[in-house]
Formats: structure tokens, sequence, C-alpha cells
């Protein structure tokens, strides 16, 4: 998952063919087997996770919404990309922030593509970007910052369904526009009063 998400992309930032270019990719163990709870970077080189916390409780009981607090009791981990928000203005300007938001929404979708297949449920929880999750990261005294927050685990199986039905397909008629358009004034005729203005009837 972590390979497909951070894999190469053709793009206006140099060294994308072989991976993101201005983003990294850290992960939050919460309950993956085989590796300890904690906090780790992700090294797309070598494809190896190293250590970065083993306390994390702060992330998952800091400023959050209720739904993300829900999600993250059953979560096994929290793939979070992280970058300088604004290393790339000096030669981008105004575009940099759009193009950093991108490769955050290139990783964090690829993510969630690779765990659907893999059967695990994904979503995003934005407000888990936030300073307590940069602090446990380590990022505190850095230029970067958590950019987004994809919340992966083992789907419920009970309780209330959170999804809706696709709606059955209705046969719609297609009708083709007409090729000339009718003079709304058509027909109408001034008719003059005594007082001699003019009326439309």
């Amino acid at each position: 998952m972590l390979a497909a998400a951070c894999a190469g992309y053709p793009s206006d930032l140099p060294g994308t063919s072989a991976g993101p270019a201005a983003t990294a990719v850290c992960v939050l163990s919460l309950r993956v087997d085989g590796l300890p709870r904690g906090a780790y970077w992700y090294d797309p080189a070598g494809h190896t996770l190293h250590a970065s916390a083993t306390s994390i409780d702060a992330v998952t009981t800091g400023p959050l919404l209720p739904n993300t607090r829900v999600a993250l009791r059953g979560a096994a981990a929290v793939l979070i990309p992280v970058g300088d928000p604004v290393a790339g203005a000096p030669t981008f300007g105004d575009r940099w922030y759009r193009m950093q938001q991108m490769e955050t929404g290139l990783i964090t979708q690829r993510a969630a593509l690779a765990a659907a297949a893999l059967g695990l449920a994904a979503r995003i929880h934005s407000d888990g970007a936030n300073e307590t999750t940069d602090d446990v990261l380590g990022l505190a005294r850095t230029p970067l910052r958590s950019l987004s927050f994809l919340v992966m685990g083992t789907p419920p199986t009970g309780g209330p369904l959170v999804t809706r039905p696709i709606p059955a397909p209705v046969h719609e008629e297609v009708m083709d526009a007409p090729t000339t358009q009718r003079d709304p004034f058509d027909g109408f005729v001034p008719k003059e009063n005594t007082e001699g203005d003019a009326h439309v009837r």
C-alpha cells in the first residue's frame, strides 16, 4: 500500500518520475500485526519504516471531531502525508499551494485505492492534520506540517450502515435541441391607446 502511494508520476515538479517530490509519508501504527504501536517515517527508496515515536496517544485523544474519534477506535493505521507549505513558493509562487496539495491528494487517493483492493476501509479525516499530530511526529520545530490524515482498517460488520444504495437507472428521453430560436417578439403587435403611449399585446 505504501509503495503504491509513493510511486512516481508525471508532473512539472522535478524528480516526480521516481516518487513524490514535495511530500513525505508518515504512518501511525495502531493495530498492525508485526508492527509495534507508534509513529513511523516511510522510506520509499528502501521500502522501510523508521520509528519516530512510540507514544501516539496524544493524537488519538487530541482535538478531533467525534466521527474521527470513532474511526480511530477500530482503525489499524493512519497514513499522514507531510510537507513544507512554503518551500516552493519562491520558485512557483502562489501555485505552490495547489501543486503540493495535488501531490498530497495523489498519495492519499492511491493509498485509499490500495486499501480498498486489500479489503480495507479508508477515509480521510482532515481534522487529524493538526498541531498535536505535528508534535507527535516530531515536526513542531521543523518547517514540515501534516497535510492530510487517512484512517485505514477493517470495515465494521455490525451497527448501522453509513453507505447508501445506488439509485436504479432511470430511462430518460433525450430530445434534440432546436436549430433555430424563435423571436420572442414575433406575432406581437403594438396597440396605441388614446394618450398616444404604445402598449404591447
